[in-house]
């Protein structure tokens, strides 16, 4: 069974309106809802990885890598979470 997409598309209201597996993907459907759309790694607003700036012409490429860097991070920060719990299990 194939994994739900990890990306969330909303418009700059924060009404939902795709989801995408592959981060330039996810942007290029945020830079065709315009200003203030928004990537998310999940559903909450406090998963918002990128928003569509809306000032002057933003290259696709560009954009998808500056997402796919904030992705890299969070991805960096979960797994430290997990081995940090995972310490504190064995310590107890």
């Amino acid at each position: 069974m194939a994994a739900s997409p990890r990306f969330k598309i909303f418009h700059a209201d924060g009404q939902y309106e795709a989801s995408a597996k592959k981060p330039i993907v996810a942007v290029s459907a945020a830079l065709g809802l315009g200003k203030g759309a928004t990537v998310r790694d999940g559903y909450k607003k406090t998963q918002i990885v990128w928003t569509h700036p809306g000032d002057g012409p933003l290259c696709l490429t560009t954009a998808a890598e500056r997402l796919q860097i904030e992705v890299d991070r969070l991805d960096a920060k979960r797994d430290q979470i997990r081995a940090d719990r995972q310490a504190a299990a064995l310590t107890s």
